[in-house]
């Protein structure tokens, strides 16, 4: 069989603007580098981009024209899956689950 590459790359914007590189704090050179080098050894490689919920719009569509300029055609957009729980509900029966 043939060498299996790791060549998706995971990219944390934080509502600061900060940059995380698979899990290593980066910014936007060193994502630039990263995607034309992976790129170059997988032309099937990918991004997966995960955002705070508090983070701009126009930093996302940024990082992502970023991840595309240097090669890496396929992404995916990870939403911030804390911000998707209903943290209202304490997971138990409703109120009218339990009318008589």
């Amino acid at each position: 069989g043939g060498e299996v590459l790791d060549t998706t790359l995971s990219i944390v914007i934080e509502k600061s603007a900060k940059l995380f590189l698979n899990g290593e704090p980066s910014d936007v050179a060193g994502i630039a580098a990263r995607c034309k080098d992976i790129s170059r050894q997988d032309p099937k490689a990918q991004a997966i981009i995960a955002a705070d919920k508090l983070t701009s719009h126009g930093q996302v569509v940024k990082v992502i024209d970023l991840v595309r300029r240097n090669g890496v055609q396929k992404f995916a957009i990870n939403v911030d899956p804390e911000s998707m729980i209903d943290t209202t509900s304490s997971g138990g029966p409703s109120d009218q689950d339990k009318k008589n």
